[in-house]
């Protein structure tokens, strides 16, 4: 796009302008998500299993490309609908089974932002540029986390770094007050 998404794998994929809804329009099929919702959200965190006790839900991929798409899939609807908790744990499985997923990255810093975890916001976003550094909607999303983690001259460098990508790149320019 032209705010300098660069592949499957180096970030959201959109236009990080619009912050934490950045993702919500991608047109992943999260509509078809209203019925995903765990009955125990957090009980049986840690125990069941590689993705927390999901694995027995009817029509939900057990494994490979499908598996994946559906965790990033089920992670962005249950973060735009504020179940925080649902998304990490979807994120996290994600993140499992693909430690370089940029998706999943990305997904996990903006969970641990709107959780007001800024040190572990900033971690996942430094994870997130050791894939593709190279994007300035990535370098957007760690000036974020720094300003969560209240960091805020690094912050700054990091939306300056965007705008070296992407002169044009509005998030940046807009956190940037230009």
């Amino acid at each position: 796009g032209e705010d300098g998404d660069e592949g499957e794998d180096g970030g959201e994929g959109e236009d990080a302008d619009e912050g934490e809804d950045a993702d919500e329009g991608t047109g992943t099929g999260t509509g078809s998500l209203e019925g995903a919702e765990d009955e125990g959200s957090g009980e049986d965190e840690g125990t069941g299993g590689a993705d927390s006790g999901d694995e027995s839900e009817e029509g939900v991929p057990q494994s490979g490309p499908e598996r994946l798409a559906w965790l990033l899939s089920s992670g962005n609807f249950f973060r735009g609908r504020g179940q925080l908790p649902l998304a990490r744990r979807r994120y996290e499985a994600a993140i499992r089974m693909a430690p370089r997923s940029g998706r999943a990255l990305a997904g996990m810093t903006r969970v641990a932002i709107a959780e007001r975890k800024g040190d572990e916001a900033v971690g996942y976003a430094r994870r997130l540029l050791q894939v593709n550094s190279n994007n300035a909607a990535n370098q957007v999303l760690l000036g974020d986390a720094l300003s969560a983690a209240g960091q805020r001259i690094e912050a700054r460098r990091a939306w300056e770094a965007a705008l070296r990508i992407n002169p044009r790149h509005r998030a940046a320019r807009r956190r940037l007050g230009r």
